[in-house]
């Protein structure tokens, strides 16, 4: 919760035209991936080989950018693709080892296949009291999740590594990593929520989060055979209904932010009657990519020509004209092409709500 209040506290003064260092950085080592997922939005660019390793910040570069920014503030770190961050392995896994033994509190996540993780490793990221590890699976079932993510046998590697989480989790009894999995929405899968519910309870996965299949237009034809039609929908929210129950009764949460999203939902958020803000994300959190831009928010997906990490410190990223000309549209009211791709809209809400509740603003 201390946390929660200082991020809070930062993105208060930014709407008191005040200036406030960066709480959260989310960090993209790599577009690459080991898997093949036809509904990554990465996938047509990744198949016509347009990511290299060599363009890619170097890892001592990644663990430098980490300490410096531990230095000047920032407390929340996600480590996400892209592609697979682990295919950058010892980056991520100094990063977090540099993140955690950090002498103050620290938030950090990473999100993952789950295919690449070398055994020998599970039991220190336990150790190292990493916050939360968010796999991504699409089914609880082999066949089904390997059809839809293009590589036999992951699956069973994936499944593996979250197993071996939970046994050290429990030998050493720490209650960290909070395990989680994403669960990717399509029409080969939604009939079995209740399923991986059951399934994920009976190996001690606390969270599963549904997402709505996003529709990129870069990806084309290559994913209509996965497309819900609109009875399918329908069917979807009585799935849900079930599998809320369920979950509950297990007690494993489950979470459906993520299902759903309207173009309605993508709209301004009235803090108070003198500012429409449309987004709080460049209010407190920036992006990294693989070949070091730094952008304006998650969703975006992508960085400004003129901020690189190879270039410029992050303090001077942060507060320079080009990230501040964001914020002022931010705080305008204006909305970017990207916002149309946000899956944070709940986050947008659940802030305002609580800075009204503690007077911020």
């Amino acid at each position: 919760m201390e946390l929660y209040e200082e991020k809070l506290h930062r993105i208060s003064l930014w709407l008191k035209n005040k200036i406030a260092p960066p709480f959260k950085a989310v960090i993209i080592p790599t577009n690459r991936c080991n898997l093949k997922c036809s509904f990554c939005p990465n996938a047509l660019p990744r198949s016509k080989g347009m990511y290299n390793v060599k363009d890619e910040v170097k890892d001592e570069k990644w663990v430098e950018v980490v300490k410096e920014g531990l230095s000047i503030g920032i407390r929340e770190w996600s480590i996400i693709g892209g592609g697979e961050p682990l295919l950058r392995y010892k980056a991520a896994i100094s990063m977090i080892e540099t993140i955690k033994a950090f002498n103050g509190i620290t938030d950090c996540e990473l999100i993952t296949n789950g295919t690449l993780f070398q055994k020998k490793d599970i039991k220190n990221l336990v150790m190292l009291r990493l916050d939360r590890i968010i796999f991504s699976i699409d089914a609880p079932d082999a066949e089904t999740h390997d059809h839809l993510r293009g590589v036999n046998g992951a699956f069973t590697r994936a499944i593996s590594n979250l197993k071996s989480f939970v046994e050290w989790k429990q030998e050493l009894k720490l209650d960290k990593p909070y395990l989680k999995v994403n669960m990717v929405l399509n029409k080969k899968n939604f009939k079995k929520i209740l399923k991986m519910v059951k399934f994920l309870s009976r190996i001690k996965v606390q969270e599963l989060a549904l997402h709505s299949m996003r529709i990129y237009w870069e990806l084309g034809n290559g994913i209509k055979s996965l497309v819900l039609s609109p009875s399918e929908k329908e069917k979807l929210k009585t799935q849900i209904s079930k599998a809320q129950l369920l979950a509950r009764k297990l007690g494993l949460y489950l979470n459906t932010d993520m299902v759903e999203l309207t173009p309605e939902e993508h709209k301004q958020v009235n803090v108070n009657n003198a500012l429409r803000v449309t987004c709080f994300e460049p209010l407190y959190s920036l992006l990294i990519t693989p070949e070091g831009y730094v952008g304006k928010c998650a969703p975006s997906g992508s960085g400004l020509k003129e901020l690189n990490i190879n270039e410029k410190s992050l303090k001077e990223i942060w507060y320079s004209k080009e990230l501040n000309d964001i914020r002022k549209m931010i705080l305008a009211g204006k909305i970017f092409d990207s916002c149309s791709k946000c899956g944070l809209v709940d986050m947008k809400i659940h802030l305002a709500n609580a800075l009204k509740k503690r007077g911020l603003i």
